[in-house]
């Protein structure tokens, strides 16, 4: 998987393939660091705020408000802004710092390899929401090395402060996040089958749909679907 990046780090755990991947870039020059950003940490602490402050506001600019994920039609001017893979958009408009942590968020759950995706396809699912909820992590992650952990009291101040610190930082808006969601080793289409069995779901295959009526004029109105099916399934 990692081959598709880089192949000398392919076998580093995720913080510490984020973290090289970002000094190397300033040991080519791709990143700049302010002078007072001496350590490794602050170098890459650095990099990470100022790249994702920068992919939220350019991510605002193209897609604006985003509603239930689902963008609306771009301009022909926005389209062909973005009118590249989604690495190549990436180290265009210097945001090489992100370059590693992404390739972790699309490849390791199966959505494509940032050499290759649409930067359209890598926009609407890297959103400033996952980006904010990923720094406010790594906060938690390092304060978590001095304060105790396990204390509920620390846990719901520490939650609330690098919310509002982060947010303020880079933009975009999450929840108080104290982790982000573990790989399914399963993959997602085992949610989709256990919901399906568990919930005794109809499931049609086989199916050409000819129109989906979702009658928003009755909020209480099923959701009216016409199909031909000729598959006995």
């Amino acid at each position: 998987m990692f081959s598709h990046f880089t192949d000398h780090l392919h076998a580093l755990p995720m913080d510490k393939f984020v973290s090289k991947s970002i000094l190397e870039a300033i040991d080519e020059g791709k990143i700049k660091v302010p002078i007072w950003a001496i350590t490794e940490d602050w170098k890459v602490m650095y990099s990470l705020l100022h790249a994702v402050n920068k992919y939220n506001k350019m991510h605002k600019e193209i897609f604006g408000d985003i509603e239930f994920s689902m963008p609306a039609p771009l301009s022909d001017e926005n389209l062909q802004r973005i009118n590249m893979t989604f690495l190549t958009y990436l180290e265009s408009n210097e945001l090489h710092a992100l370059a590693g942590f992404l390739m972790f968020a699309h490849a390791a759950q199966g959505y494509g390899y940032v050499k290759t995706i649409p930067a359209f396809y890598g926009l609407w699912w890297i959103s400033p929401e996952l980006l904010n909820g990923y720094v406010q992590m790594s906060f938690r992650e390092k304060l978590e090395k001095y304060l105790n952990p396990e204390c509920k009291f620390y846990q719901y101040v520490r939650g609330l402060w690098v919310d509002a610190v982060v947010t303020l930082a880079v933009g975009g808006h999450a929840d108080p996040v104290k982790r982000t969601t573990h790989m399914l080793p399963e993959g997602y289409q085992k949610i989709w089958t256990t919901m399906a069995e568990h919930d005794a779901i109809d499931v049609r295959f086989g199916v050409q749909i000819k129109s989906i009526d979702r009658q928003l004029h009755d909020e209480l109105a099923p959701v009216i679907i016409k199909y031909t099916q000729d598959s006995s399934e």
